[in-house]
């Protein structure tokens, strides 16, 4: 629990700093979006992505997410998790109605057990490319997919899990 307050204050302090820098020109964002997760042990754990930020420049923003995975068990073991993390993006920003993206978010795996007695949460990291298509002047979808890390201790042994993540949804 400590890690996850220390990241939350972490997001607030970074958020808190954008909308010095910005002042009064700040802009927000909301996101609601589908979200898969994968790797070799599991073909897809399906759930649902949030997220909220502030625009940092004309391409850049800054912001906090959280993914729940709450529909499949994670592996063997019996795992569920979530994702709690910080969310880094940068736009092209040549094109007015649309445009690609990367995407860096650095976070924390917070895992819910099932019959094992000494589980620790973790760090959690994802690497996405995406794609932005503006539908009105306030909203759009967007899409993206890329590498994700979960990594936490199980028993006293650090497990580290590599797959793709996918999410699919709407910004506002």
């Amino acid at each position: 629990m400590k890690p996850l307050l220390i990241f939350l204050l972490l997001i607030f302090v970074i958020n808190c700093e954008a909308q010095m820098y910005k002042g009064k020109r700040q802009k927000g964002y909301g996101q609601l979006a589908f979200s898969v997760y994968g790797n070799d042990e599991v073909f897809a754990s399906p759930g649902i992505s949030f997220g909220a930020g502030a625009l940092l420049g004309n391409n850049i923003t800054t912001g906090a997410g959280f993914d729940i995975y709450m529909f499949n068990k994670f592996n063997k073991e019996g795992l569920r998790f979530s994702q709690a993390y910080a969310d880094f993006r940068i736009y092209y920003a040549g094109l007015e109605k649309a445009g690609p993206f990367i995407a860096f978010q650095p976070g924390v795996v917070l895992l819910k057990k099932e019959a094992i007695e000494k589980i620790k949460s973790g760090f959690s990291m994802n690497l996405l490319g995406g794609f932005f298509v503006k539908i009105s002047k306030q909203s759009g979808i967007t899409a993206s997919v890329g590498y994700g890390l979960l990594a936490y201790e199980m028993e006293g042994i650090e497990k580290r899990q590599h797959g793709v993540k996918f999410n699919a949804g709407f910004c506002f």
